[in-house]
């Protein structure tokens, strides 16, 4: 796999001679971001704001997206039949990734957060599912039936 990746990537630098064309483009991402930008959040103007990516997250995310996601969250956590190392699986790399975004990522809009998404789509979707399904959940169907009507 990783062969396959590194064939990928000199393909995309047309095979240069120098190997280290690619570690030299990947340092001039960011090299050109202003130490003194400051971002604009609820009316204050901030290095960081710890909280930007939640808050992000929460303003542009659909409403429906969002209670489902977070209706999934509670599903499979409270749920006896997923074993530990699947909710881990699904759970920690969005966990990891977010806390990176929020600790080390320049404050500008919710493109660092794509990544994080379609765990929060998967999540969606397993509420969704149990909402409408049998036994504990079968009186729930209100997120289905409202998330029907907001779409």
């Amino acid at each position: 796999m990783c062969l396959v990746a590194a064939v990928v990537i000199q393909a995309l630098y047309f095979f240069s001679s120098d190997p280290s064309l690619y570690v030299a483009g990947l340092k001039r991402v960011n090299a050109d971001h202003d130490p003194d930008y400051l971002a604009f959040m609820a009316g204050q103007l901030q290095h960081r704001f710890l909280s930007y990516f939640a808050v992000a997250y929460l303003l542009k995310e659909p409403v429906a997206s969002i209670l489902l996601a977070a209706l999934g969250l509670v599903v499979l956590v409270r749920s006896k039949t997923i074993t530990v190392l699947r909710k881990l699986f699904l759970l920690l790399p969005p966990a990891v990734l977010f806390a990176g975004y929020t600790l080390a990522a320049d404050d500008a809009g919710i493109r660092y957060m794509v990544p994080c998404l379609p765990f929060a789509f998967l999540a969606g979707e397993w509420g969704w599912r149990r909402s409408s399904g049998t036994g504990r959940w079968a009186g729930a169907g209100w997120p289905r039936r409202s998330a029907h009507g907001w779409w």
